[in-house]
């Protein structure tokens, strides 16, 4: 992972101390990573997550590339009051404690997809 945050960093145009700073932890605590001294833990990761929410974590760990980042159609989700959604758009959401069926006429012109992640895909019926 050392590699891949180094990597990361680079892209950031940061060094190991403004990176800490930004992201809210000791200074020591990169530098540590960055040698292999130390893993990152999991409050470190969820804070460069809170800072960077377009990282790949998923590929800072294991090196493999998310699937959902690379799709062109994948886009934070609004917040309320914000007009991105039209009202002719078709949302599906899903809940584990409810059991919702959703049906299309011919005329829908997408679906969007909500992830627990707080992103969402775009598909359009062909």
């Amino acid at each position: 992972m050392k590699e891949r945050l180094k990597e990361f960093l680079l892209e950031k145009g940061m060094n190991a101390k403004s990176f800490a700073l930004k992201i809210g932890v000791q200074p020591s605590s990169i530098s540590h990573i960055l040698t292999g001294r130390n893993k990152p833990s999991v409050e470190l990761l969820d804070k460069l997550l809170k800072s960077f929410p377009e990282a790949d974590i998923k590929y800072l760990i294991s090196g493999i590339k998310s699937e959902l980042k690379d799709q062109k159609t994948h886009h934070p989700i609004p917040v309320p009051g914000d007009s991105i959604i039209e009202d002719n758009d078709l949302i599906v959401t899903s809940d584990e404690n409810k059991n919702t069926d959703v049906t299309s006429d011919i005329n829908s012109e997408k679906v969007i997809v909500l992830y627990a992640d707080g992103t969402f895909s775009e598909y359009f019926p062909r």
